[in-house]
This record gives structure tokens, sequence and C-alpha cells, in this order.
């Protein structure tokens, strides 16, 4: 301790850097290991999670693509417990279609997304952390468990077992326990849970017809996943029903690959974005080797600074043993130190800096496992950091020491990859932050092919009381003078759009072939409010009788059946869902319904009422959201009284989708200004250490007459020479992160030589700028008083 405190007293300058550079690397890269710890633990405390896997479904129709859900057969997990001894328990959880429930009490009415139908197993499988009541009791009809946040909202109070919850009007389900939420690094979760033998109350059944549940297993041990598939489909083999539809096949995943591998259609939520998250990864791994060689650069500066003193300790008998321990101890006050400012960065500013981390983490307090992250950083990093300049003072030989030389070739080599090493990681950080923004940009820039501003949706959630009230709602909107149209649909841009097996020729037979098609139900209204393009035919309309089945369909519908001109499909008919016939009698351009990262898919496009989830209304240019919506609130109030008011904009949803993506990217942005300034230090450091080694050379090179363009080239071209070699890895390497991030979009941009040049230059114009700054600093000094110093 007394040697770092003489440290500071001597070097007060080099302390202070070294502990600021060591502080934000600290701060940054535990963030970011932090931010990974927990998107990579997700499903990991549950007990005995390495024995629970999921079952989902592949939909194999005749001559269709196979549909991948995550959703199965309700009867699925029972029947498979009951044959294959190595699964323990079965869970099966029933989500409504609808999305939402609607929930009264006598103090709140309102919609729950977070609502969920489940056998008793579902609290035995899973951790929850049981508060009040038995949930064991969940096996009765018309009960419910419910979490203590859920109970303060409807009730006031916790403990509220043996309540009374209304859902969908008229069903009332006794509450039997409390529970805590599940904890947030769970790809699922639940604020209500009603037994499962009441899932007819949303018009449900118990068969092998449809794909309604979530099927999870408890094994006895662990298996091989291919085997177990090969005994899962088997055994449904002979419990099925012959009547049943024999087009699934079934396949396990393991609980805690599904938040990070898992994308199938109809999971519970948004999963991970595992290219985004081994970006990050390698982002976090290289702000902390940048931190390590700065301060490694740093610290064999400082040593240059005191090598006299060096070689004096090892004349009196001072063994380099002793020295590199008194610079390991040093090193360890500067780790204790650091932790403590990076303690002082992050409790007072754990709220700001849970902005970064979007998941709560540190929204109320510090987590003491975020603290033992800095603390292993921080000791981790100046350990590291001391290995160069102990190399540094085990070579040195003690007459080189008095006389102020500690370097030989081996070392200023090393110092040398070492600087490149840092601006080559800095380089490719450079280069991955420029294509993610080239395309976000793009993603912003693209017409997606449909009008999306000044539009909110509300939800029907598929509930006749609103249905049966809709007409009049949409009348009375229509007298507002700030709504400039209103239409309906199945669906809005980015959500709920079906897949339907569909018959398309001229006349129509039974022996036409099926085709799997996406398909949206609209209004009138649809195409002129979203501004869809028509190429051909004509939009629906009313007069025309089109309440009869009437289809439009979109240009990839042409090139599924390789038509040449729009013109074509309006000779055919379609046949949807084996029932609804009727003929093309238009044909919209493309439009991007997914975003980019879908491929445009063939649509149809029909006129079903019975199929409208969805009122659109579109607001004329430059009116007041807030007030808007208030009106249409009040305007909803009226018209439907006993029904809560749900909206959302159509925008904000629709680039919702791109949210992980914006997140990967606001990182990079702040790790890539990061990294540009650790190797601006890096650089710094590196050419102090230089100059002091060799300010005689300098000196006497001026005496000789030599210009300062001559001297700054000597110094400049063995960096700038293993800069330009380290481009053979920088290169691939930021051309294969680049497309592993890309690879998730469809509709991508080309990543040309412009990024790559413009990093490099940048960098490399860095890097001259620093060494040309440190080399006219001692070069206007006068070169007697450098060799009297020598």
């Amino acid at each position: 301790m007394r040697g770092f405190f003489r440290l500071f007293r001597f070097y007060t300058s080099y302390v202070i850097f070294s502990i600021t550079g060591l502080t934000i690397t600290v701060v940054g890269s535990s963030l970011l290991f932090y931010y990974l710890m927990f998107s990579f633990s997700f499903d990991s405390f549950h007990p005995n999670a390495n024995k629970i896997v999921r079952v989902v479904n592949d939909i194999q129709f005749s001559d269709r693509p196979i549909y991948s859900t995550a959703q199965t057969p309700i009867p699925l997990g029972p029947a498979i417990k009951e044959i294959l001894p190595v699964v323990s328990s079965s869970v099966t959880v029933i989500k409504p279609n609808e999305g939402s429930i609607l929930m009264k009490s006598p103090m709140v009415v309102t919609r729950e997304q977070e609502f969920v139908f489940a056998n008793p197993s579902f609290f035995k499988v899973f951790s929850w952390k049981v508060l009040h009541g038995t949930p064991d009791d969940l096996n009765k009809p018309f009960t419910m468990v419910i979490t203590d946040n859920a109970a303060i909202k409807y009730f006031g109070k916790k403990d509220v077992v043996g309540q009374v919850l209304t859902i969908s009007d008229s069903v009332d389900f006794q509450i039997v326990a409390i529970v805590k939420p599940m904890q947030i690094n769970s790809h699922f979760s639940a604020e209500f849970v009603a037994s499962s033998k009441n899932i007819g109350t949303i018009g449900l059944k118990s068969d092998w017809g449809g794909t309604n549940a979530y099927t999870y297993l408890k094994l006895t041990e662990q298996v091989n996943l291919d085997d177990f598939e090969s005994s899962i489909n088997k055994a449904v083999e002979s419990v099925r029903p012959t009547k049943a539809p024999d087009i699934y096949s079934y396949r396990a995943q393991w609980l805690r690959d599904i938040y990070l591998h898992s994308q199938l259609n109809d999971e519970w939520k948004r999963n991970a974005d595992y290219p985004g998250l081994i970006i990050l990864l390698g982002l976090a791994i290289t702000i902390f080797l940048l931190g390590i060689f700065n301060y490694s650069h740093l610290t064999a500066s400082n040593i240059s600074r005191r090598i006299q003193k060096t070689g004096i300790m090892r004349c009196l008998g001072a063994s380099k043993s002793r020295l590199t321990q008194n610079l390991i101890g040093e090193a360890l006050m500067k780790g204790l130190v650091t932790f403590i400012c990076s303690l002082l960065i992050v409790i007072p500013f754990s709220h700001q800096l849970d902005v970064f981390t979007r998941q709560g983490l540190l929204s109320d307090s510090v987590d003491i496992s975020f603290l033992i992250v800095i603390a292993i950083t921080s000791f981790i990093a100046v350990l590291l950091g001391n290995i160069y300049p102990s190399i540094i003072i085990s070579r040195t030989q003690i007459y080189k020491a008095i006389k102020g030389r500690f370097t030989d070739t081996k070392t200023s080599t090393v110092k040398q990859w070492i600087t490149t090493s840092q601006f080559s990681l800095s380089t490719i950080i450079c280069i991955c932050t420029l294509v993610i923004i080239k395309q976000l940009n793009f993603i912003n820039n693209q017409k997606p092919g449909i009008d999306l501003h000044n539009k909110i949706s509300i939800p029907m959630h598929a509930d006749e009381s609103i249905i049966d009230r809709s007409g009049s709602f949409i009348n009375e909107l229509s007298s507002i003078s700030f709504v400039s149209s209103i239409s309906i649909s199945s669906g809005t841009p980015g959500r709920d759009l079906r897949t339907n097996p569909v018959q398309v020729s001229e006349m129509l037979s039974e022996n036409d072939a099926w085709h799997d098609m996406r398909s949206l139900a609209v209004n009138e209204s649809f195409l002129p409010a979203y501004n869809l393009e028509l190429i051909a035919g004509r939009n629906f309309n009313k007069s025309k009788d089109d309440s009869q089945n009437v289809y439009i369909v979109n240009r990839a519908f042409l090139n599924y059946f390789q038509w040449d001109e729009p013109e074509i499909a309006l000779k055919y008919k379609i046949n949807w869902r084996g029932f609804l016939k009727g003929p093309i009698v238009g044909v919209v351009e493309d439009f991007h319904y997914f975003g980019l990262k879908n491929a445009i898919q063939p649509t149809v496009i029909a006129y079903h009422p019975n199929w409208f989830e969805y009122i659109t209304v579109s607001f004329n240019q430059g009116i007041n959201h807030l007030a808007a919506i208030n009106e249409i609130k009040h305007t909803w109030n009226e018209v439907i009284v006993d029904r809560p008011f749900e909206y959302y904009f159509v925008e904000n949803d629709y680039m919702s989708q791109y949210q992980s993506d914006f997140e990967v990217f606001n990182k990079a942005k702040l790790f890539c200004i990061v990294a540009i300034l650790m190797a601006g230090f890096g650089m710094l450091s590196y050419t102090i250490h230089e100059i002091i080694s060799r300010k005689k050379e300098i000196a006497i090179r001026k005496i000789v007459g030599a210009e300062f363009i001559h001297v700054f080239f000597a110094f400049s071209k063995r960096i700038l020479f293993s800069f330009a070699l380290s481009l053979l890895a920088i290169i691939p390497l930021s051309i294969y992160i680049s497309n592993f991030w890309l690879a998730s979009f469809f509709y991508r941009v080309i990543v040309g030589p412009t990024v790559f040049i413009s990093a490099i230059a940048g960098m490399a114009f860095i890097a001259l700028a620093i060494i040309a700054i440190q080399v006219v600093t001692t070069f206007k000094i006068n070169p007697a008083t450098i060799l009297a110093e020598e």
C-alpha cells in the first residue's frame, strides 16, 4: 500500500490516467458481460432444467412447406407421459387464441395478456415461489392461481385466496393460490393461471385436431434428443385416433436452448437475437482486451521513467522477483481503487445504466452478482495488464537500467504488436458498427410498400360484445374531423398474418393442387388507408356485392405461379380453406408485411368480415396524437361502455421487430467510441514509450540535419507496417462478423469496399496524428538538453 501511495505522489498523472482507463474498461465490459450472463442464463434457474424439454410441432401438408410451430395438440403431453417411462411429469399450457382475456373484479375491469390455462404440474416442474394457498388445487375446475402483483391490482392486497375473478363476462374462477411472478430470465411468463379443465370457456377442446398448447416434459435422465424424438413420434402414432390428422411430427428442445435458439411460429414471446448476442460477446472481450493493452502500455511507459531507480535497487540487492512482487502489489492496489471507482459510477447511476441493459437488471438496485463481475474484471484486468511490464523488468540488465535503457528488440516487438492489436480490434469494431449503421439506415429508408404513418389500431380480441357494436363505433368515428380513414382487418402490418390452404385454377376442381398461402381479411378501406398500389383489377366494392367471396393477391403470388403479367391472375379463381370459392378481382404491388427480415410471401387478401380483428384509424397530417386518442377513447367509452379501450401505433408496433437490432446498434455505437478512445490512448502510450527510449536518437538525428518528416517516418513505419500486415486478419474477420449478423435479414445491404476503406483510413489517420504530435513535441526540444540528460 505504501508503494502505491508513493507511486501516486511521484507519478500522479500516470496513476490518474491508468485508473481512469481501467475504470472505463471495467464498467463498460462488466455491463456487457453481465447483460450476456443474464441472456445466456435463461431458464437455467429451474430445478432440473437440464432434464426439461419442450415438444414442438412440424406440420407437413402434402406438397406444401413445413410449418414449424411451438404449439402442439393439447392431449400430447399426458399421452407421452403414459407411454414413455423416461418422462416423469408433463406440463400443458394453453394460451387463448385471441391473445388476451377480459378480467373482472369488484375493483377493476381490464384485459390481460398474461393469462393461460395449465395443469398443476406447471407449478411443480417450474420454479414458482408460492406465497399463499396450494397450486395443487388447480386440478379442480374453475380454479385459478395468480401472482401477488395481480392480487394487488384486482383486490388491493396479496392474500386473496378464496376470492373470485370473472373472465369473459360470466365465468367465475376461485383463486386457490398466490405466487411470486416468474423470474425475468424465463422464456415464458404468466400472471393468471386457470385450470386446464376449463379450456371450453374459450371455445377449445382437448383433441388432436388443433395446435393450441405448449407441451413440456420433465425427464428422469438426460437423453439423446434424436432418439427421444423418434420415441415421441412412435408413442403418438400408437395413441392418436385414426381420424386425427397425420400431418404432425414432433421435435424436442432443451429448455435452456429455447430463448437463445428457437425462432418458431407461435412462440411465447420474442426470443433472443443470437447473432446479436455473439457480436456483443465479441465486443465485450474486445473492450476488455483494449483496456488491458492500454493499461499495459501506460505501465510500461511509467517503468521507463523510473527504470534508473529500479537499476539502483537491483545494485542494492533487490531481486527480479522482489521487483515483480512490488509491481504486482501496486497492480492489486490499482485494481482495488478501480473497483471502488467503478462502484462510484455504477451505484449512483444504476437507473441510467439500466437503460443500456433494457432488461430491468439494475432498475431497483445493483445486484451482488454484478458487483462480483466488476470485482473480478477489475483484478483480472490489472494482473493481465502487468504481464508485459513484468517481462520488461525481468529482461532488463542492471547496467542498462542504471543508464536508463530498458528495452531490447524482443520487448520492443511485443510492444509494437500489442499496439497493432489494439488498433486492429478497434478497426474491426468500427467496420462492424458501420455495417450495422448502413443496414439500419437501409431499414429506415427502405419503403415497405405500405403506409404506416399516423395510424392507431384498436384490437377487438374476437369479443362478440365489441364486434356487435363496432359498426356504431365506426360510424361515430367517421364524423370526427381529424379521422382521414377507418379500415378493418384480421391483422395489421407485422402481426397476425395467417397461413391457409388454397386451390388456384381457372375452373376449380377437387383435383387442383393445394398451396399454403398467407391470408389477410380486410374491408374496402384497407388498401387506400395503407396506400397499397393496385397494379391490376380493382379494390373490394360493397356495391358489387363483394360481401361474397372475392380475392386480391400480391405480386409474389404471381411469381409463385410464374405468371408474367398481373392481368393473368384476373382469369383465375381461388378455393380458400376448402369452402370459400371466388374470383381474383385485383392484384397489388408487393409490400413488406413482416419487414425486411422476411421474404415477401404470396398473399391472398380476402373480404371476410367474420375474420375482422382490428379497427385501424388513420389521422390527418399534423394532428395532435394525444388529443386525437383522447377523443377516440371518449367515443369508445360512449359506445362500448363495458370494455376497456386499447390501442397501439401501427408504425411503432411494426418497427418493434427490429428492437433487438437497434439495441445491438446502440451498444456497438457506444463501445465503438470507447474502443477508438482506448486505441488512441494505447497509441499515445506506445509513442511516449518509444520517444522516452529513443530521445537520444532523435537529438542526434536533428543535429546531423534530419528533417521532421524523416524522424516522423522513422517512428511510424514499423507500426504502419504491422497495421498493414494485420489487415490480412482484419478484413476477413470483419466480413465474417458482418455477414453473421446480416444473415438474419432477408433484405440486406451489400457491404462494399467503402466501409472498409473508411474505417481503416480513419484509424490510420488517428495513429499518425498521435505519433506526429509526440514527435513534434520532442523535436522542438534543444538536442543539447536531451544529450545532457542522457
